[in-house]
């Protein structure tokens, strides 16, 4: 995310660097405190299929766990 910001006493003008992204809809610490008590980390319908593989990067093939990170499986 970059940020332009005017400062100082001459109000030049900076651009600032983030490292983070805003979604379409910025979420306030309360709303975000709702979702994880309220399992959204758990139930799957909250996500998209890529942010559930993100979230949940390890599969189980038979006795063999598969991490989709690219970390070898433990």
């Amino acid at each position: 995310m970059v940020v332009k910001v005017k400062i100082g006493d001459e109000r030049r003008e900076e651009t600032i660097e983030y490292d983070y992204q805003m979604d379409v809809y910025p979420v306030t610490n309360e709303q975000y405190r709702k979702f994880v008590e309220q399992g959204g980390y758990k139930n799957r319908e909250y996500w998209s299929h890529a942010g559930w593989m993100w979230k949940e990067p390890e599969i189980k093939i038979g006795a063999t766990r598969v991490n989709l990170r690219g970390k070898p499986p433990l």
